[in-house]
């Protein structure tokens, strides 16, 4: 709870996305060491490997969100739109 309070101060996003906030506080706990006498991450421990953390920006970080081609009406349309990095995904 602590994590996603720090979350939505930092961010500056409404309370409304309190879910995406403590999801991404999960996803990032999960990667971060907390075992200090095994030195691994709970994500390791769970899948014998360790988590690739090339994907992790800075959380409300400004981001470009791609619009998909079928809801474009013409080339001329814009391929994205702005937006804030609310949370991450594994795929």
């Amino acid at each position: 709870m602590d994590m996603g309070r720090c979350f939505l101060s930092e961010a500056k996003v409404e309370r409304k996305y309190w879910a995406e906030v403590i999801k991404t506080a999960a996803y990032l706990k999960n990667r971060t060491l907390t075992n200090t006498i095994e030195r691994k991450t709970p994500y390791e421990i769970f899948f014998k490997r360790k988590p690739s953390v090339q994907n992790l920006k800075l959380y409300g970080s400004r981001v470009f969100v791609r619009i998909l081609e079928e809801q474009r009406r013409s080339k001329w349309d814009k391929k994205a739109e702005v937006g804030i990095l609310l949370g991450y995904t594994d795929t």
